[in-house]
Parts: structure tokens; sequence; C-alpha cells
């Protein structure tokens, strides 16, 4: 079976600590990571897909250094996942989803959410938790239970 990169997620935290996290209209009620799958044509770069989904999806411009994380593959799928993180010199800076076909179809709502609590971790879809507990592991959160 041929492995291919498939696509982002990416980490967005503000000055207080807190997450951006999107909750898609495929999955309502659960939350996720920013992120989307790298367009084929005109061929994007992991980190080039990062950005771009960021700023469909939150309507934030992030410079284009996002620190790499992880590049892993999940439940035997034949892609792989890449992680990113950008961390924000603002406060909950206002983020809301562009106005575009394809955001609209995709997101419900956005906002910025305290990822210490762990009445939170349920609703993350199954790839935020994995990929949660890879930004646990990475960035010494002390999610005890993720």
């Amino acid at each position: 079976m041929r492995k291919y990169t498939a696509g982002s997620m990416v980490y967005v935290e503000e000055a207080m600590g807190h997450v951006a996290l999107v909750e898609p209209r495929r999955a309502p009620g659960y939350l996720t990571f920013p992120g989307g799958y790298s367009r084929r044509w005109p061929r994007e770069s992991a980190e080039e897909s990062g950005l771009r989904e960021v700023k469909e999806e939150l309507g934030l411009e992030l410079s284009s250094d996002l620190e790499p994380v992880a590049v892993y593959q999940q439940d035997g799928r034949p892609h792989y996942d890449h992680l990113f993180a950008s961390r924000l010199d603002k406060t909950k800076p206002k983020i809301r989803p562009r106005a575009r076909f394809w955001t609209v179809v995709e997101v419900s709502h956005v906002d910025w959410y305290d990822l210490t609590n762990p009445e939170l971790w349920p609703t993350l879809v199954p790839e935020a938790r994995t990929a949660l507990r890879v930004f646990d592991s990475h960035f010494k959160l002390g999610l005890h239970g993720v």
C-alpha cells in the first residue's frame, strides 16, 4: 500500500494558553484542531496546507514558520498526518471562518478553549485526541489521562 502525506493539524495557542478548536459540520458537538488535506494541484507542502487551513478555518494569517511537532500514521491508514504548532503573542484574537463555500460547508463553529479542562477531552474527535496526546508529550502540557 502506498503511503502519502494527507494533511496537517495545527495547534494554535494564544498568549493565555487557550487553544483554537473547530467544530466540524460532519461531527456536530465535537471539536478538532484546525487542519485538513494537502492540495494535490497545485501541490502544497504539509506546512502550506496547515497555514492555508488556519487562514480558512480561523481567519488568522500565521507567519510561515510553523513549528513542526510530529509526523505519524493513525490507525494503520495509508497516509501521514503532520502536526504543527504556532504560539501567538496576542490574547484571544478574534477568530472566525472565512466566508468561503468549503469553509462554510466544513466548519460550524470556532473558539478558544482551555485544554486543561478534562471535560473537554471527550468532545474531541478521535484524530484530535491522538494529536492532543502528541502535543501534550511534545510541549509537556501535563494533560494526564487524555
